[in-house]
């Protein structure tokens, strides 16, 4: 019992015809000129395959070490970017340990609740603004960490994608 032919492509159908072709050619001229003449039949478009093959292989080995290279390079963006941003997040720590610090001080020297109600007023919204312009700054430095530390990378894609696009 047969089983059902499955549908297939243009091109599948054409390369089919085409390995079929190919291996009625090889074998005739196996059969009629003997193997040494079937072996020089055969092997010219294996060596041209061959040379192919060594030419895709060393574009691929060099795009691979160009993009170890970048990712090298983009680490070490993210890494040193990181570090500035550890430092503002703990010189912004500090400043602000010293300010309530010095609030505390001021708060405890106070005479009247009313006075306390002020400063402390004062204080909180000092604190909060601090807190917001710094957070502002923080989250600029993050976007900037991100854009800066993934550029090689992007520009090192675009360019593979190029140079494989022109060659294809």
């Amino acid at each position: 019992m047969s089983t059902p032919r499955k549908p297939t492509s243009v091109k599948a159908e054409s390369a089919s015809k085409s390995a079929a072709a190919t291996r009625e050619s090889i074998s005739e001229a196996m059969s009629s000129c003997g193997t040494t003449a079937a072996t020089a039949y055969i092997s010219t478009p294996v060596k041209k395959a061959a040379q192919t093959m060594h030419k895709n292989f060393d574009e691929i080995t060099t795009a691979t070490t160009a993009m170890t290279e970048t990712l090298f390079k983009a680490s070490t963006n993210l890494f040193k970017l990181a570090e500035d941003l550890n430092r503002s997040w703990l010189a912004f720590g500090k400043k602000a340990m010293e300010t309530h610090v010095a609030a505390t001080k001021e708060l405890m020297g106070v005479k009247s609740l009313p006075e306390l109600l002020e400063k402390q007023s004062c204080y909180a919204k000092s604190s909060f603004d601090n807190l917001m312009a710094e957070t502002s700054k923080l989250s600029e430095m993050t976007v900037k960490v991100g854009t800066e530390a993934l550029a090689p990378i992007k520009e090192r894609v675009t360019e593979t994608v190029e140079r494989f696009t022109k060659a294809a």
